[in-house]
C-alpha cells in the first residue's frame, strides 16, 4: 500500500516523539490509525523499527521501501550526514539480519547503496 507525504511525515515525527518518551507506542500507533487508517499493530511495529534505524540499530521487522527512502531523505534534510550515517547503520544492520535468516533485499541494498554515495 502506497503511503501519502502525511502519513509518512507522521510516522517520521511520531517515531520520533516515541524516541524522546514525549508519546507512547500504543498512543502514537493509535495515531496512525486514527488519522491514516493503520492497523494499530502495523503501526507499532513499523514506528518501532523507524525509531530503531534512526537510532542506527537493528531492526527486524521489515520496513517498505517507501518509508525506508523518505526517512533517509528526511533524515538528510534535517540531521545532515552525521544523521544520515547513523540511519544507514541501522539499514545495514537490519539488510545483516535478514541475511543471516536467508532472506535476500536487493531492494533494500539499492537503496542502501544509492544514500551512502
Amino acid at each position: 500500500m502506497e503511503l501519502s507525504t502525511k502519513a509518512l511525515d507522521d510516522i517520521l515525527d511520531l517515531s520520533k516523539q516515541v524516541a524522546r518518551s514525549q508519546l507512547t507506542l500504543s498512543k502514537a500507533a493509535e495515531s496512525l490509525y486514527r488519522f491514516h487508517g493503520i492497523k494499530e499493530t502495523s503501526g507499532r511495529m513499523t514506528l518501532s523499527s523507524v525509531g530503531h534505524l534512526l537510532s542506527g540499530k537493528v531492526y527486524k521487522r521489515a520496513l517498505t521501501i517507501q518509508i525506508v527512502e523518505y526517512v533517509l531523505r528526511r533524515v538528510n534534510e534535517e540531521s545532515g550526514s552525521a544523521g544520515l550515517r547513523k540511519a544507514l547503520t541501522g539499514l545495514s544492520e537490519h539488510i545483516n539480519y535478514r541475511d543471516s535468516g536467508g532472506v535476500n533485499v536487493p531492494g533494500l541494498q539499492a537503496v542502501l547503496a544509492k544514500f551512502s554515495r
